[in-house]
């Protein structure tokens, strides 16, 4: 009996030890990967709209994080990719932030996390309710161009806060010529 009380002991130190390493790897994961969005951000080339329609200019990624693909889309909205993190949709005519704000709130499979809502900008978290599935980050974002609302939102795919970060620095950065 004596020998099984420093093996469990011994045992369950490991464990916790294990534990708490996992943790801190995932932390800084987190860590680097956002450093990694910020440098990105600052690595944006301007790209120039007008030959889809739409006279205009946005900051992207430059060649380093992949070839864009700017895609026209049947309705009218420009898909833009560049390598796996950057994924932006343009649409011109679009809704209001309070229209999508609406939207979200009253979805009944995701439950919705605001990260920062504002008259022009809807950053949030989103996640299958009651699951262990890790959770979406997307944005949503109203521009102006020509006196009409132009909006610029994440595509439908999965992107980590970070990438979604420097997306919406890109959309910040939109600018009608």
């Amino acid at each position: 009996m004596k020998k099984i009380i420093p093996i469990a002991v011994l045992g369950l130190s490991i464990f916790l030890a294990a534990c708490e390493n996992s943790s801190t790897t995932n932390d800084t994961e987190e860590s680097t990967e956002a450093v990694e969005e910020t440098k990105a951000a600052a690595n944006m080339e301007a790209l120039d709209l007008s030959e889809y329609g739409m006279p205009a200019t946005i900051p992207i990624p430059d060649a380093s994080k992949g070839k864009a693909e700017v895609n026209m889309t049947d309705w009218g909205s420009l898909e833009i990719r560049v390598g796996n993190r950057y994924g932006i949709e343009l649409v011109p005519y679009g809704m209001s932030v309070a229209e999508v704000k609406a939207e979200l709130e009253s979805d009944l499979v995701y439950e919705i996390n605001f990260i920062e809502a504002t008259d022009q900008l809807l950053f949030y978290e989103k996640q299958i309710k009651d699951s262990d599935i890790a959770p979406e980050y997307h944005f949503f974002f109203t521009a102006e161009m020509q006196g009409d609302i132009v909006e610029i939102k994440s595509l439908g795919e999965a992107y980590s806060k970070g990438a979604v970060e420097a997306m919406i620095a890109s959309a910040k950065s939109f600018a009608a010529n």
